[in-house]
């Protein structure tokens, strides 16, 4: 077994013991944070999330321990950046929120706003 083979191993076994299950998740990203007084941002796409955090996939680096809001807006949580891996040409960065979710997955609309957007009258 090659050591590349046994260090995917291993991650593998770590990711599993994780606090929160990550869940797969598709769209784009907003991320804002403020650098050197001014307001900056990007985007990226959703990896994976859980009530903690996001994964992202982007094509610039944000340094560990930047404050950010991320989110479609209308819904952007604070967050902080625990990791930022290069990732073939792009970045795989890790984004743990400030207020980690209720029960309630972060992604997930609920009821109401579902409802609101398909047009539906109670």
């Amino acid at each position: 077994m090659s050591f590349r083979n046994i260090s995917r191993r291993l991650l593998q076994m770590v990711a599993n013991l994780r606090a929160h299950e990550r869940h797969p998740l598709v769209g784009t990203a907003e991320i804002w944070w403020v650098e050197r007084g001014e307001l900056a941002g990007t985007l990226g796409y959703y990896r994976d999330a859980s009530n903690a955090g996001v994964g992202v996939l982007c094509g610039e680096p944000i340094p560990c321990g930047k404050s950010v809001f991320i989110g479609p807006v209308g819904r952007m949580r604070q967050a902080v950046v625990r990791h930022c891996r290069p990732a073939d040409t792009v970045f795989h960065i890790g984004f743990e929120f400030m207020n980690p979710a209720p029960a309630k997955l972060v992604w997930q609309m609920d009821e109401l706003e579902l409802a609101m957007d398909v047009g539906t009258t109670w």
